[in-house]
């Protein structure tokens, strides 16, 4: 008997639970080549892709600011103090469904990331997700996210000849962001075989 393919069977395959493992880099901030996490979404009319996650840095994560030796706080003897490291990182990324097959999802659209140390403010970008899916709702998949991290505070504390106090804050400049996540998981609901 002959197989009856369904064209739309990838973004049938919803809601879906992945395991994560990703690299992170965000500029003034912190990078970390190990990143591993949960990720859990859905596409609504096999049009629209939300996919919500939840990711665990390494000892890797921590405060990689880098200040300009002419900058007037260091002039005046203020030093960078490092923020606490990242420990939990938590995101979304919604998307439009370009295109889509019986085994083949890919849905570009926005992406918004945060720590839990608010001095390393906010990133934001464009999500590239593309997705495999196969008969039986298993899914394989790998995501490119470029963007800016902007937002944020550092923290600067006097060595001596203190002119404005022992500490201060200032602004975290705007920086470069980048993310590249696999994915392997499991969609609900696959139509999987007739």
């Amino acid at each position: 008997m002959r197989r009856v393919v369904d064209p739309h069977a990838a973004v049938k395959g919803s809601p879906f639970l992945d395991a994560t493992l990703a690299g992170t880099w965000f500029e003034q901030r912190f990078g970390d080549p190990i990143v591993f996490g949960l990720q859990g979404g859905a596409y609504f009319g096999g049009a629209v892709r939300l996919a919500l996650r939840l990711e665990m840095p390494s000892k890797s994560a921590t405060d990689s600011f880098g200040y300009d030796y002419d900058s007037p706080q260091v002039a005046t003897n203020y030093f960078h103090r490092n923020s606490t490291a990242a420990s939990l990182l938590y995101g979304a990324s919604l998307g439009v469904v370009a295109a889509s097959g019986e085994g083949f999802v890919f849905a570009p659209g926005v992406v918004f990331q945060r720590s839990d140390v608010e001095d390393y403010g906010t990133m934001l970008g464009i999500a590239m997700p593309f997705e495999w899916v196969t008969r039986r709702g298993l899914r394989f998949g790998m995501e490119v996210d470029l963007g800016r991290a902007f937002g944020g505070t550092v923290r600067y504390t006097c060595q001596s000849d203190c002119s404005v106090g022992p500490t201060f804050s200032g602004d975290r400049g705007a920086g470069r962001a980048f993310a590249l996540r696999f994915q392997m998981g499991f969609g609900f609901n696959h139509p999987g075989k007739p």
